[in-house]
């Protein structure tokens, strides 16, 4: 399994916009943003997801910027194409509901 967390530590700010499309303040917006989707989504419980929420967005991002196949981000992380489908379908419907984020129309 990928540790996103220790990796992502270690990055210099320009790193970000070559990595994941986005400026390191963006990417930290977008993350505190679907952490309180979550928070949300889950209040009454509810089944634990395999990916953190840090891991949700990376896969959304190397899906919209690298321009990766849901098979192989399936593969990278362990978990099913469905999944991953799953995964990216929320990321983006939140980040565009939350309205401080706009994304490529028709993309998905």
């Amino acid at each position: 399994m990928i540790n996103n967390k220790e990796r992502i530590v270690c990055l210099r700010e320009s790193e970000y916009q070559e990595l994941f499309g986005v400026k390191k303040h963006t990417f930290d917006l977008m993350t505190e943003r679907l952490t309180k989707a979550h928070a949300q989504k889950h209040v009454k419980g509810g089944r634990k997801s395999k990916l953190t929420v840090l891991d949700m967005l990376v896969v959304f991002l190397a899906y919209l910027h690298d321009y990766r196949t849901m098979k192989t981000l399936a593969f990278d992380y362990g978990v099913a194409k469905s999944t991953i489908h799953s995964i990216i379908m929320w990321v983006e419907n939140t980040l565009i509901n939350c309205g401080e984020f706009t994304l490529p129309p028709d993309e998905f």
